[in-house]
């Protein structure tokens, strides 16, 4: 019984130093580092419709946007810290779609357009095979044409559903002014990109595709599983490689926003104020 508390005891003080060391070693190296205050942070939330369902059926009650929970509390996290977010959006959901959402709000969505934005995710939740580019324009415009109804802007830079898209689909997107797509967070294939190439974008942040003028920059840090005290962490170990640390591109979706989800976000918020990062549209 000594024996298991003496090795319990050494484990937390293992952790506790561990930690300590790298909230350190990270706090030096984004302090004194080279380059280290130009960082940029970029968050967005996938799967993004309730917002617009929420607004709808409140119409009659919300006078702001921001009467709504979820930008309520991406306004105060603003405010608060300058953060900026991207929300990439599903033209339908069930028995609703976007054609359904007033445009009574569309000024106020314009008016905070520099730090909040809406883009193309995919029409809907369903896991896509590998689409045509006829079929993606038809999809994107679609769902632009109600965003530019609704919010007044788009956002050019995007992440498809599941990572999934053709070089010509990708190419017909450039076309319609898409400048930058983001990667996947895992070891999936990214668009129609080879083994190679995906390599390349896991260990240098970001690649340009000559071929077609499209940006790519890798999804750093998914939220969705991330305990939320290890949030802090993730951070400064991203911060502290060289080859990623330019950019941090972190992400949810929006079916999983809750107060703990809220707490991971506001605790992303204060890395990027201790840590003297920018957040950014990838404008």
């Amino acid at each position: 019984m000594k024996n298991n508390v003496k090795r319990a005891l050494l484990f937390v003080i293992v952790g506790i130093v561990l930690f300590i060391s790298i909230v350190g070693v990270g706090f030096y190296y984004n302090m004194f580092g080279l380059g280290a205050k130009d960082g940029e942070i970029h968050f967005s939330v996938d799967d993004t419709i309730a917002v617009f369902q929420d607004l709808e059926e409140n119409k009659a009650d919300y006078n702001s946007i921001f009467d709504n929970p979820m930008l309520n509390f991406f306004e105060r996290c603003h405010k608060k810290y300058g953060a900026k977010f991207s929300l990439y959006c599903y033209y339908e959901s069930e028995d609703f779609d976007l054609s359904m959402v007033t445009n009574r709000y569309r000024d106020e969505f314009l008016d905070n357009s520099d730090w909040l934005r809406f883009g193309f995710h995919y029409k809907n939740g369903e896991e896509p095979d590998e689409i045509s580019a006829e079929k993606i324009i038809a999809d994107y415009q679609q769902l632009i044409k109600e965003l530019l109804r609704i919010t007044g802007s788009v956002d050019t830079t995007i992440r498809l559903s599941y990572f999934k898209g053709s070089y010509e689909a990708v190419s017909a997107l450039k076309e319609q002014g898409v400048d930058c797509l983001l990667t996947a967070d895992d070891d999936r294939q990214s668009y129609y990109f080879d083994s190679k190439v995906n390599k390349y974008i896991d260990l240098n942040d970001s690649y340009y595709d000559s071929s077609n003028g499209m940006n790519f920059v890798s999804t750093d840090l998914r939220l969705d599983n991330t305990r939320k005290i290890m949030v802090y962490p993730e951070l400064i170990k991203i911060s502290m490689d060289s080859n990623q640390n330019k950019i941090i591109a972190v992400f949810t979706h929006e079916w999983l926003m809750n107060e703990n989800m809220y707490d991971k976000i506001e605790i992303m918020c204060k890395f990027a104020k201790n840590y003297h990062y920018s957040f950014t549209m990838l404008e």
